[in-house]
């Protein structure tokens, strides 16, 4: 057990599924999965530093996930959180404490809803 499962909330993780549908390498949404998970996600402001480096936006953020949800974590997957989206960006980041394995890290864009 972690402390995400002390202090987290109930998140929405959505992986859509895309197939090819033409010879030229267009896709389209074909369908979804969606997963329920404990995690917090940290809204950015100008002042957090991954901002300040132009790596991601104020209004942006990082979810910081349990251990057990990282096949979930892909990125291209929608977050939802406070009826707002984001988009899992980068690879996520795993953190271990005395060698256990503590939490996922990932950043977030903050995506518009289909």
């Amino acid at each position: 057990m972690t402390i995400l499962a002390d202090i987290g909330e109930g998140i929405t993780i959505i992986e859509y599924k895309e197939s090819p549908t033409s010879d030229y390498g267009d896709f389209t949404t074909t369908g979804s999965t969606v997963y329920s998970v404990t995690g917090r996600v940290q809204l950015l402001t100008t002042d957090d530093e991954i901002v300040k480096s132009g790596v991601l936006q104020s209004g942006d953020a990082r979810g910081y996930f349990d251990p057990n949800d990282f096949s979930k974590l892909k990125p291209g997957n929608i977050i939802e959180y406070q009826g707002l989206q984001y988009e899992i960006v980068g690879e996520p980041r795993k953190y271990s404490l005395g060698g256990t394995a503590n939490h996922i890290e990932v950043n977030l864009k903050r995506h518009d809803k289909p």
